[in-house]
């Protein structure tokens, strides 16, 4: 449609498996130069990380709260970071927005703590900031009168 309309593409689990398949298959394919042998270096390794890290965590952070709720991990449900950045009270550009930055974020903080550190200690740093920013934005929603789910 166009875009004066105003219209909206809902993209659904199908899509989303979909795009994150072809994103994960893409970042092995740029970290696997040598289709004979895995030789890759940690630059690309770390590359590919960051750049799947959002959508991978908040997929696993997902996953393990419903299966501590006793729920399959393939149920639907509104616990994904844009469903709680929404909660906040953020619009949908401004939640689209504070995803974005949080990706960016992540890409400036690997690639500063790759300088001094091994990447066991910038995934423990990217853990710790994830973990921190969920705590953030479960405070807000609380604030907000709603509540928010612990993990």
């Amino acid at each position: 449609g166009k875009a004066e309309e105003n219209r909206k593409i809902f993209m659904g689990d199908t899509g989303s498996l979909s795009i994150g398949f072809l994103l994960a298959f893409l970042s092995l394919k740029l970290v696997m130069k040598n289709s004979m042998v895995l030789q890759s270096s940690s630059d690309e390794l770390l590359l590919a990380f960051t750049l799947l890290i959002v959508p991978t965590f908040d997929v696993f952070r997902v996953s393990l709260l419903r299966i501590r709720n006793k729920f399959s991990p393939l149920r639907a449900d509104k616990n994904h970071i844009h469903h709680k950045l929404l909660r906040t009270g953020l619009s949908p550009h401004a939640t689209l927005i504070t995803i974005l930055c949080l990706a960016l974020a992540f890409i400036a903080i690997n690639y500063t703590l790759y300088q001094f550190c091994n990447l066991t200690v910038i995934v423990i740093a990217d853990i710790v900031t994830y973990s921190t920013f969920h705590l953030l934005v479960n405070y807000i929603i609380k604030r907000n009168g709603e509540k928010p789910h612990v993990f």
